[in-house]
C-alpha cells in the first residue's frame, strides 16, 4: 500500500467517524450543513496532503502502424495486409540487399532510427519476413511489435559444430536444412577447397544433416559448406574452429616385459612431444629404461618426488601386481592427492587387487570389435576378446557395437584410474590408419591427466558479426582489463553477482580476431543469414521472445493518465471556511 492510499484511508476514516458523531448529536439543526462542510473539510485536507490527483484515463494518441519488411517475406501477405490498413500506413526496409529488387514495396531507410525519426506519430510497427537481430530489436524497445514470420525458406534451421577441437578429433558439423526448392538440395563440406563429405536433401523436404571429417592441420582453420541445387550456389557459408595441439605431459610407463604395445605407445609420444621415462622389466631384477624429451634420472624407486614429475602413469596390470608396498602406497598418493592419472592394461581377467575394483567377462576369440569412443567408430581384431562389467561411479570410455565396456575410468581421489583390455592398439600403427590410433590414445591420456583449469572464463557471443555489437562476459575477483583496436574496454559489475562482469564490443571486420586473449572467428553480415531467419534457431530465440513479449503489451505512449493540481491557498481557504462555520455554528447557532 503506497503514501497516498494510506492518506486517503486516514481522511475516508476521520470523514466516518466525524460523520457518525453530527449524526448522534442532540442538536439536529443544519445537520445537513455541517454535514456538507465536513465533508469538504476532510477533502480540502486529503488535497493539500496529496498535491496532484490523477483523473481519468485519456488517450492521447491513437494508434499508427507501420510495415517493415525483412528479408524473405511474401509480397502477397504484404498486400493483403495494406488493403486492411489506412491509406497513409507507411512501408519501409533497412536491409540493403532488398533495394534492388524491384518487388518491394516499401521506402528504404538506411536504419530504424531515420524512420521513426521521420514518422515520429508511428507507435505500432508490422514485421515481415526473416525478422531483426537483436541490435535492431533494441530501437524498436518503445513499439507494439507484430511478428509475421517468413514460411517456406530454404536454407539452415538449425546448425551445431564444436569450436575447438584437439588433435585427433572429428569434426561434426551436424543440424538442420530446409529445402523449400523444386529439385534436392546438396550440402558440401570443403576443405582447402578439396571436398571432404556430402549430403542430399530431398526436394521439398527439411532433414537432419551430419557432415563429418578428421582435419590433420592444427591452429586456426576456417572451412567452408555449401548448399547447392543444380548448378546454383544457394549458400557459401564458413566453419571456423580451432585445432589444439594434444597438451605435452609427461608420462611415466611401466611395464612386466617388452612388447609391440608398450614400443609403439612409446614412439608415439615421442613423436608428438610428450615427455616419457619406460620402465621395462628384462629380466628378475633387472630393467631396461628408456628417455624420450626428459632429463634422465634413475626411477629405480618411486617416490613422491619421482611422480610429482609425472602427469600420468601407464603400466600393464601384472607389473602393477607386482609392486611393493611402499610403491603402492606412493602412487596412490599421487593419485588421491596430486591428480595424476593411472591407465592400467590388461588382456587377462584382473583380479581384484591395491589398484583394480573392476570385474571383468571373457568375449569369443579371434573377434573383430567395432569400438565407439569421442563420437567415432573403428574396429580393431583381437585375439582375445574381454570387457568390463558395469559399476556404480564408473564413466565407460569405449564400447563395442553391443555397448560392452573395453576401457572404463573411475575417480580416485583427484586423479583418476582407467583400465583398457585392448593390448593390441599397435594394429592399427601397422595397417597404416594412424589416425585412429592417434584418436584413441590422445583420448584416453587426456580424460587421465591432470586438468589445467583457466583463470579466467570467457563467455562470448556465438555468433560474432562484424559491425554489430558482440556481448561478452567474464568472471573473476577483480575487474577484467583488455583492449580491442588500441581501445579499453570497460565492464559492468552485476549487482546480484558481483563477480560476474559483461560489457559489448563492436568488430569492425569479419575473420580471425584475439578477443580477451581468445581467437574468435568474427562472421561478416552476410554469413550464415538464412540462421537469422530461423525460428528455431537459438541465437533467434531472443528475438522471436523480444517480439512477442511486446505483441500484447500496452504502449506508454498511447494510453496515459492526465493529471490536473489544485492551487494550495484554494484548498486551504475552503478548509478555513469550513472548518470557521462548523465552530461557529457550534458555539453561536
Amino acid at each position: 500500500m503506497n503514501q497516498t492510499m494510506i492518506i486517503l484511508f486516514f481522511c475516508a476514516l476521520a470523514f466516518v467517524l466525524l460523520l457518525i458523531k453530527e449524526i448522534r448529536r442532540q442538536n439536529k439543526a443544519h445537520l445537513i450543513w455541517r454535514i456538507i462542510a465536513t465533508f469538504f473539510a476532510i477533502v480540502s485536507l486529503a488535497l493539500l496532503i496529496v498535491p496532484s490527483v490523477r483523473s481519468k484515463k485519456n488517450a492521447l494518441k491513437r494508434e499508427k502502424a507501420a510495415i517493415l519488411l525483412t528479408p524473405n517475406f511474401n509480397r502477397d501477405s504484404v498486400l493483403k495486409f495494406l488493403m486492411q490498413q489506412p491509406d497513409s500506413t507507411p512501408v519501409f526496409f533497412t536491409d540493403e540487399s532488398l533495394a534492388d529488387s524491384k518487388n518491394v514495396p516499401g521506402k528504404y531507410y538506411p536504419g530504424i532510427s531515420y524512420f521513426l525519426a521521420a514518422n515520429p506519430l508511428v507507435n505500432k510497427v508490422e514485421i515481415f519476413g526473416s525478422g531483426l537481430n537483436n541490435h535492431e530489436l533494441v530501437e524498436l524497445d518503445s513499439m507494439l511489435i507484430r511478428f509475421h514470420p517468413a514460411s517456406n525458406i530454404s536454407g539452415f534451421q538449425q546448425v551445431n559444430w564444436r569450436r575447438d577441437l584437439k588433435q585427433g578429433d572429428i569434426l561434426t558439423l551436424a543440424g538442420l536444412y530446409e529445402n523449400a526448392e523444386a529439385r534436392p538440395v546438396k550440402l558440401v563440406l570443403k576443405a582447402l577447397n578439396t571436398t571432404v563429405d556430402s549430403t542430399e536433401i530431398a526436394a521439398g523436404k527439411t532433414g537432419i544433416f551430419k557432415l563429418q571429417y578428421r582435419p590433420k592441420q592444427t591452429g586456426l582453420v576456417n572451412w567452408l559448406v555449401y548448399a547447392i541445387s543444380g548448378n546454383d550456389t544457394l549458400s557459401r557459408n564458413p566453419v571456423p574452429f580451432i585445432i589444439h595441439q594434444p597438451q605435452k605431459i609427461n608420462v611415466l610407463m611401466l611395464f612386466s616385459s617388452p612388447g609391440f604395445e608398450s614400443r609403439f605407445l612409446k614412439n608415439w609420444l615421442e613423436q608428438n612431444g610428450f615427455g616419457v621415462v619406460v620402465k621395462t622389466l628384462t629380466s628378475k631384477g633387472k630393467f631396461n629404461r628408456n628417455y624420450s624429451n626428459l632429463r634422465s634420472f634413475q626411477p629405480d624407486k618411486l617416490s613422491r618426488a619421482v611422480l610429482d614429475s609425472f602427469d600420468v602413469v601407464i603400466a600393464d596390470a601384472f607389473q602393477l601386481d607386482q609392486l611393493n608396498g611402499s610403491d603402492v602406497s606412493v602412487i596412490q598418493n599421487a593419485l588421491l592427492e596430486n591428480g595424476t592419472g593411472l591407465i592400467a592394461l590388461t588382456d587377462t581377467a584382473w583380479k581384484n587387487g591395491p589398484f583394480n575394483k573392476f570385474k571383468f567377462t571373457n568375449g569369443a576369440p579371434h573377434q573383430e570389435l567395432s569400438l565407439s569412443f569421442r563420437n567415432e567408430k573403428a574396429k580393431l581384431q583381437v585375439e582375445q576378446s574381454m570387457f568390463i562389467q558395469p559399476q556404480s561411479g564408473s564413466q565407460p570410455l569405449v564400447t563395442d557395437a553391443k555397448q560392452r565396456i573395453v576401457v572404463n575410468s573411475k575417480l580416485h581421489g583427484s586423479g583418476k584410474f582407467l583400465v583398457t583390455t585392448l593390448s593390441n592398439t599397435y594394429s592399427w600403427m601397422l595397417s597404416g590408419d594412424k589416425e585412429t590410433y592417434t584418436s584413441f590414445w590422445s583420448y584416453l591420456i587426456e580424460n587421465a591427466g591432470r586438468k589445467i583449469t583457466s583463470k579466467e572464463n570467457w563467455f562470448i557471443d556465438k555468433y560474432p558479426r562484424a559491425n554489430q555489437y558482440t556481448v561478452i562476459k567474464t568472471s573473476g575477483q577483480q575487474v577484467p582489463i583488455f583492449n580491442f583496436y588500441s581501445q579499453p574496454i570497460f565492464f559492468s559489475q552485476k549487482a546480484q553477482l558481483p563477480i560476474s562482469y559483461e560489457s559489448v564490443i563492436w568488430p569492425k571486420e569479419a575473420g580471425w580476431q584475439k578477443i580477451a586473449g581468445q581467437d574468435v572467428y568474427v562472421f561478416s553480415e552476410n554469413d550464415w543469414k538464412d540462421l537469422i531467419g530461423s525460428k528455431n534457431n537459438v541465437n533467434y530465440k531472443p528475438s522471436i521472445g523480444f517480439i512477442e513479449s511486446k505483441t500484447n503489451r500496452e504502449i506508454n505512449s498511447t494510453s496515459k493518465y492526465s493529471t490536473f493540481h489544485i492551487s494550495p491557498l484554494l484548498l486551504l481557504a475552503i478548509f478555513s471556511i469550513c472548518c470557521v462555520f462548523l465552530w461557529v455554528e457550534t458555539k453561536l447557532l
